[in-house]
């Protein structure tokens, strides 16, 4: 990871960690996740990439016992391969970059199911909707979500900590 990439990174994480003090010395009903993700590229992206991680950083807003509001910024990377396009051999460059997405999280006891939209960048630039469901167990959440709309999609398996 660049030196870019890491400021880029702590750019993104800390504004999340002030609002979360923020809100949890004003309200309390606000709770911090990070998380680590396994990206496994679908469709078109399945033959120019091979799987990848995402690491994630989330502040969860609770609006009612529930239904709680997500922001979620994230670094992401899916690594090249070579693929055979018209007969050619083709080297596909490494994809990594960022995301800040925002949505909602239904909570059906330890089931929660959500969806969160928002912007891609640095190697990819589009916006996408992005259904989870993930399952919650004290302060860990496992679950899987799928980048579904853009250019270059993927499902993702994570799992995250509650601090």
């Amino acid at each position: 990871m660049s030196m870019k990439n890491v400021c880029v990174l702590l750019a993104l994480v800390l504004p999340i960690l002030l609002l979360q003090g923020r809100a949890n010395a004003a309200t309390g009903a606000s709770t911090s996740y990070s998380g680590f993700q396994v990206l496994f590229p679908t469709g078109d992206a399945a033959d120019a990439y091979d799987t990848g991680w995402g690491i994630t950083g989330s502040s969860r807003f609770s609006r009612s016992e529930k239904f709680d509001i997500v922001f979620e910024g994230a670094y992401y990377y899916l690594p090249g391969k070579n693929y055979i396009f018209n007969g050619e051999t083709i080297a596909q460059e490494n994809m990594n970059g960022l995301s800040f997405l925002l949505g909602g999280l239904f909570d059906l006891g330890t089931l929660e199911l959500g969806a969160k939209g928002g912007y891609y960048f640095l190697d990819l630039h589009e916006w996408d909707l992005v259904p989870m469901a993930q399952l919650s167990f004290g302060r860990f959440s496992i679950g899987g979500e799928y980048k579904a709309l853009g250019t270059t999609n993927w499902g993702a398996a994570f799992l995250k900590f509650r601090w």
